[in-house]
C-alpha cells in the first residue's frame, strides 16, 4: 500500500452514516442487565413514601428524652410495629413502640432509641440516652422524590439499576435490540472443527471475536470460515449483511494474491470504503458501508485484528447501541518506556500493557511481540492508544490505560 487513512478520518466519516438501532423490545426486568433502556424513568412517588426505622429498637418522641442524659426516663411502651405491619400505631408523649429495622414509624414520633441503649420491662423501656429528630429515621422521601429523574433515556442498565426498577415495581422494561453481529473468518486453510490436517489451521480468531462481542452485549453469529474463493466469499458476505447490523471479516485485507476481502466488497459498490488505516500494528485493515451497514475488515494476524476492533469495532457497536461507553479507563504509570516501530511512527498506535500495582500505585508494564503472538494478548490486562504525533513513551510516564469487558475481565 502506497496511501492510508487516518483512524480519525476513516472512524468519523463511518460514524456519521451509522444510525444508532431504534426498535425495541419489551424483557422482563430480571434479564435486562447491560440493556440499554428506551425512556427515562421519573419516580411517580416519594421513596419511603412512610417513615422508616433504621434500627432495632423503639420509636419516641425525641423532646421527651431531654432528660435521659441525666436521669432515667420511663416511656409506657404502647404497641410493636414489624416490617410487615400495615397499620401504622399513634403515640403521643411519654409514650413509645417497639420497632424492627424496615418498620413504619408509628405517627407522632421523631426518632428512634436504639435497642441497647434503652431497657425493656414489663409495659415499659427506661431509656438514659437522649435522641434528636430524625436519629435512626428513614424519613419520606429519604431516598427520591416524586418527579425525581432515576434512569436517563439511553441509560445502560447495571444490576443496581435493575433493583431500582423493581423496587419501582416495573416487572417489564422496555430496551433498544441489541447489534447482530456476524463475523467471517476468511482463509483456505482454516477449519473450525475435527482434528488438525496438514495444511490446516483452526479458526482461533473467529470465536475470539465473537466472546468480544458478546461480553459487548451484542448478538454474536459466529459464521465460520470462508475459502479463498471469490464466489464463496461473496456469498457469505452478502448473506452475513443480510441478516447482520455489522460485519466482521477475519483475514484477507492484505495486497496478496488470495486476499480478496477488499475486492468482493469493493464489488458491492460500497457507499465508503477505507483500505489501508494509520494503525500500528494493523495498517492493511479496513473499513466500509454497504447498503447502509457497517461493515469491517480486519487482518489475518491477531494484534491487527484486535487493534481494528477496539479503534474501529467497539466505537461502532457505541453507536448503533445507542447508549455510552462499556470501557473503562484508568491511569497508571509505566514501568519501562517504550518506542514506536520506525516506519510507522507517524500511525496510531496501540500498546498492550499488564497492569500492576506497586506501593498503592498502578503501573502498567509494557508488552512487546511480533503481531502473531497470542500469549502477548493473554498477559494483557489493557491498551494504551498512543496518537499519531507521539513516536515514544519515557518510564514514569502517566497513561490512561483502556480496560474492556472479555478482554480485560470476563
Amino acid at each position: 500500500m502506497e496511501t492510508y487513512t487516518g483512524v480519525r478520518e476513516a472512524l468519523s466519516k463511518v460514524l456519521a452514516e451509522v444510525k444508532p438501532l431504534r426498535h425495541s423490545e419489551r424483557v422482563p426486568t430480571t434479564s435486562a442487565l447491560g440493556r440499554v433502556i428506551v425512556d427515562g424513568i421519573t419516580s411517580d412517588s416519594d421513596s419511603p413514601s412512610f417513615a422508616l426505622s433504621h434500627m432495632d429498637g423503639f420509636a419516641v418522641i425525641a423532646s421527651d428524652l431531654q432528660q435521659a442524659r441525666r436521669a432515667e426516663v420511663k416511656l409506657k411502651l404502647i404497641g410493636e410495629s414489624r416490617p410487615e405491619s400495615s397499620s401504622p400505631l399513634t403515640i403521643g408523649h411519654g409514650e413509645a413502640v417497639k420497632v424492627s429495622t424496615g418498620s413504619r414509624i408509628p405517627y407522632g414520633a421523631d426518632a428512634v432509641i436504639p435497642e441497647e441503649d434503652s431497657k425493656e420491662e414489663t409495659g415499659k423501656i427506661m431509656v438514659t440516652s437522649a435522641v434528636r429528630p430524625g436519629d435512626f429515621v428513614y424519613a419520606v422521601g429519604a431516598d427520591f422524590r416524586k418527579g425525581d429523574l432515576l434512569l436517563r433515556k439511553n441509560q445502560k442498565i447495571r444490576a443496581q439499576d435493575v433493583g431500582l426498577l423493581l423496587t419501582l415495581g416495573f416487572e417489564m422494561v422496555d430496551v433498544l435490540e441489541v447489534p447482530t453481529v456476524a463475523v467471517l473468518a476468511t482463509g483456505s486453510e482454516l477449519f473450525d472443527v475435527g482434528r488438525i490436517s496438514p495444511g490446516k489451521v483452526r479458526n482461533t480468531h473467529g470465536p475470539l471475536i465473537a466472546n468480544m462481542l458478546r461480553a459487548a452485549g451484542c448478538v454474536a453469529r459466529d459464521v465460520g470460515a470462508s475459502p479463498d474463493n471469490k464466489r464463496v466469499l461473496s456469498e457469505r458476505i452478502r448473506s452475513a449483511l443480510a441478516k447482520s447490523d455489522l460485519v466482521l471479516t477475519l483475514g484477507g485485507t492484505s495486497v496478496g494474491r488470495r486476499d480478496l476481502v477488499t475486492d468482493v466488497v469493493r464489488s458491492f459498490r460500497p457507499e465508503l470504503l477505507y483500505h489501508g488505516l494509520r494503525m500500528d500494528r494493523g495498517r492493511v485493515a479496513g473499513v466500509a458501508l454497504v447498503r447502509r451497514k457497517p461493515l469491517l475488515m480486519l487482518p489475518g494476524p491477531i494484534q491487527g485484528a484486535m487493534n481494528a476492533f477496539f479503534l474501529l469495532g467497539v466505537p461502532i457497536l457505541e453507536k448503533l447501541r445507542g447508549g455510552g461507553s462499556s470501557t473503562v479507563r484508568v491511569g497508571a504509570k509505566l514501568t519501562a518506556s517504550w518506542k514506536a516501530r520506525r516506519r510507522f511512527q507517524n500511525f496510531t498506535k496501540v500498546v498492550y500493557v499488564r497492569l500492576v500495582e506497586e506501593n498503592a500505585e498502578l503501573k502498567a508494564e509494557p508488552l512487546l511481540a511480533e503481531t502473531e503472538s497470542i500469549t502477548i494478548l493473554t498477559k494483557a490486562t489493557g491498551y494504551v492508544v498512543v496518537p499519531e504525533h507521539i513516536t515514544q513513551l519515557s518510564r514514569g510516564s502517566q497513561v490512561e490505560v483502556n480496560l474492556v469487558p472479555g478482554f480485560s475481565y470476563a
